[in-house]
Order: C-alpha cells, then structure tokens, then sequence
C-alpha cells in the first residue's frame, strides 16, 4: 500500500483536474501524437466505462463492488491467523483477543473505503475495485487447501476428511 499510495492520489488529481477542464486535452494522450493523433482532442476521449461516467461521483453500485471485494479480501487475509490464547499482562490484566481487534479492523478499512469510493470519482473507485478483484484471486489461488480445509470444517463436522491438492 505504501508504493501504491503515490499512484492513487496522482490517479485521484488527474482524473479531478481532467473533469474539470483544468488539463488540456492535448496534454492527455500526447504519446500518441505520431500514430494517434485522433485521441488529442476531447471529442476522441469517451468517459463512460461498463456503463459508467468515470468522472461522476457517488456510484452506487461500484461503492458496494469495492465493499464486497475488499471485505472478503480482509476475510482472506486473516485466514491463515493463529487464534491466540488470552495472555495475562503484568498486574493480571487479561490481554485483549487479537481476532476481535482484527474484525474490526476489517470492518472499519472496508468502511473506509466505502466513503473514498463513494464521494471521489468513479475511475478511482474502478481503480480500487481492479486491484481488490486482483487480490482476491491471487488469495484464492494462493490459499485454496486453506480455504477448502474451513469450508469442510464448517459444513461437514462429523465427517473427517483428507484433504489432497
């Protein structure tokens, strides 16, 4: 997050500038100016995406996409956590359980990114929604004998099983 971070604020004020006029349209596309000189003009430029303005703001439907692909994302991510054992600190207080303060960790990042999805552009929020679908597929790929193991615990108790790749 910390590489991607400088992406997505410089990603977050060119498509805010560009909305607003403030970039020449010339100035957008100007690699292209040897084979693609149609695509220098603002008439050559289409904003909608999969049915989508993505200079519009508060879009509902990619707000949930985002929501939904980053939860179950947080979900993957904590499938391979140890549950601890309640530890005592000095002066026998109890240590708080790390699983509790990590849900709801979960939950508030995926707040988070509700509301960032919601007021700033929909390319931003398309941007958010690529890299957590992307996520969420390598964590699958890469967790699948996990993630078949919790499924099997879940829905077949009483049956043990050997689990085979």
């Amino acid at each position: 997050m910390l590489i991607q971070l400088p992406v997505f604020i410089g990603l977050y004020y060119v498509v805010r500038k560009f909305a607003q006029g403030a970039i020449p349209h010339e100035w957008i596309y100007s690699f292209f100016w040897s084979f693609g000189h149609g695509f220098t003009t603002g008439e050559g430029i289409d904003a909608n995406f999969l049915g989508m303005n993505l200079f519009e703001n508060n879009n509902i439907v990619l707000t949930v996409i985002v929501a939904v692909l980053n939860f179950t994302q947080f979900q993957l991510t904590s499938l391979t956590q140890k549950a601890n054992k309640p530890a005592a600190m000095p002066g026998g207080l109890q240590m708080p359980d790390m699983g509790n303060m990590m849900m709801i960790m979960n939950v508030m990042m995926t707040l988070m990114m509700v509301s960032v999805v919601y007021s700033f552009a929909a390319g931003v929020g398309l941007y958010l929604a690529v890299t957590s679908l992307f996520s969420v597929v390598q964590y699958i790929i890469q967790y699948r004998v996990l993630i078949k193991a919790k499924w099997n615990m879940l829905f077949n108790k009483n049956k043990p099983e050997i689990i085979n790749n």
